[in-house]
Order: structure tokens, then C-alpha cells, then sequence
């Protein structure tokens, strides 16, 4: 079995009450654009390593930091199933077999061009062209992995109403844990934490020049990579990659 799989496999029932999970595109740990994203956020979330902050020209170390604190704590990732509370008639061994399955149905995908971009109040890479294959990928991510999750508090119901959500993404909240999936759903890496107006474009052009050199090449969606957070208080940290096209990956190693 895969060091990853053991080492989930081993938690206890009281470990989990207070952990959390994930279903994110992680780039492959060799990969520029995951060694490069890693070097933004300061921390490498395949070995849970906190690393070197790269800090942008013309922005001080201690306003970067504080922009990307945020981010850091989740890994550099795009979401395909957001963070979750696991459901207590399930397993995670149970979880680990149906990620396998769900990553055996869908072919590898290429993305020709990422792009820096501009998301509403923060900033992100994201592809130049939509694709509905990744769409397909993260729809079935949130709803053949549904019921894995534990239903949504009230208390967690507030906070995020507290966005002000439309009555879709309201809806989609209430269905599936998170406003924003299926028709709301667009692929995306996250650089920085939400940026007041005035920031917002002098952080796009700055971070569009840090990572032009890493954007020039094609990457691929090459497989769904398992996050777990132990605590609420911990930063989420990758522990399985299951490959697209059947295979299991651990996730400290390509």
C-alpha cells in the first residue's frame, strides 16, 4: 500500500472529527508551475513544508505576506471539491477507493495557455480558455464524492451567506456544501487573498511579470490529489494523488 494510504488509513475516529478534506488539481511536485506557486504562497503543501516566500519587485515582504496568508494555508491548488467535513457513516479508506475510480474515468487534460487573472476581489491563474472537460471533472468530483461530506452547520450556513451570495449559489450551497460548483464553477489558482481596488491591479501586473516565464508552456490536468486538514487551526496538506486514466500516486512522489 502507498505511504500516503497507511498514513491515512491510520487516523483515528477522533482525529477526524475536528479534520477536513479536499479534492484539489495539485501540479505535479516536479513540476515550474508547482515549484514557482509554491514559492508564492511560502509553503509547499506536498511536504508540508513551509518554504522561502518569493516576494514580487516592488512589493514589500511584510504586504506580501500578509496578501498570500490566506492562499498559503490551503496550498497552491485549483478546487475541484472544496474542503469537507467527513460524513460519519463513511471511511476514508472508502473515500480513497472511489477517488481511484472517479480519477479512472477521466482522460488527462491539456491546458494550452494559463493566464494571471483578475477574479472578482483577488487574483488567480486560471486557463485563457474555459474547458469543459475540467467542468466535467469537477462536477463529478462534487457529486459522486457527495456523500462523503457531512452536511453544512448552521453556523457555517451563516458564513457564508455572509458573502452574499445569489439565490443560485445559495441553492447550490444548500445542495452541495458550497456555492460554487457546477454552473458556478470556474478552475482556478489562487495567489492572493481578497485585495481592495486599488490593489487589485497593481498585484495583476506584478504577479503577470513574476510568472510569464512559467505560463509560456502547456500543462496538464494529470490527476486528483487528496488534502486533509487535521485541525482548524493547521494548514491543509496534499496526501494522495491518484492519477487521471487508473493508478493510484502517492503524493510525495511522481
Amino acid at each position: 500500500m502507498a505511504t500516503g494510504a497507511a498514513h491515512i488509513l491510520t487516523i483515528s475516529r477522533d482525529a477526524m472529527n475536528s479534520e477536513r478534506y479536499a479534492v484539489y488539481f495539485a501540479p505535479p511536485p516536479s513540476s515550474a508551475l508547482w515549484k514557482f506557486g509554491s514559492r508564492l504562497l511560502g509553503r509547499d503543501a506536498y511536504s508540508g513544508n513551509k518554504i522561502a516566500l518569493h516576494v514580487p519587485a516592488g512589493v514589500s515582504a511584510q504586504e506580501y505576506a500578509d496578501l498570500v496568508s490566506g492562499p498559503g494555508k490551503y496550498g497552491f491548488h485549483a478546487t475541484l471539491k472544496a474542503p469537507f467535513s467527513l460524513h460519519p457513516d463513511t471511511q476514508v479508506s472508502e473515500l480513497i477507493v472511489a477517488l481511484e475510480k472517479l480519477a479512472r474515468m477521466h482522460n488527462r487534460i491539456l491546458i494550452p495557455r494559463l493566464i494571471v487573472a483578475v477574479l472578482k476581489d483577488f487574483i488567480a491563474i486560471r486557463p485563457k480558455v474555459g474547458s469543459r472537460a475540467i467542468d466535467d471533472l469537477a462536477a463529478n468530483c462534487v457529486t459522486q464524492l457527495d456523500h462523503f461530506r457531512a452536511p453544512l452547520s448552521l453556523e457555517q450556513i451563516r458564513k457564508r451567506r455572509m458573502q452574499a451570495l445569489s439565490n443560485e449559489q445559495d441553492e447550490l450551497m444548500l445542495r452541495w456544501g458550497y456555492p460554487y460548483v457546477l454552473d458556478q464553477y470556474r478552475f482556478h489558482m489562487t495567489l492572493t487573498g481578497r485585495l481592495e481596488n486599488k490593489l487589485l491591479s497593481v498585484m495583476h501586473q506584478v504577479l503577470a511579470r513574476e510568472l510569464e516565464h512559467v505560463l509560456r508552456q502547456e500543462y496538464v490536468v494529470d490527476a486528483l490529489t487528496l488534502f486533509r486538514q487535521e485541525a482548524p487551526d493547521q494548514p491543509f496538506q496534499a496526501v494522495m494523488r491518484f492519477p487521471l486514466a487508473g493508478g493510484i500516486q502517492d503524493a510525495f512522489h511522481e
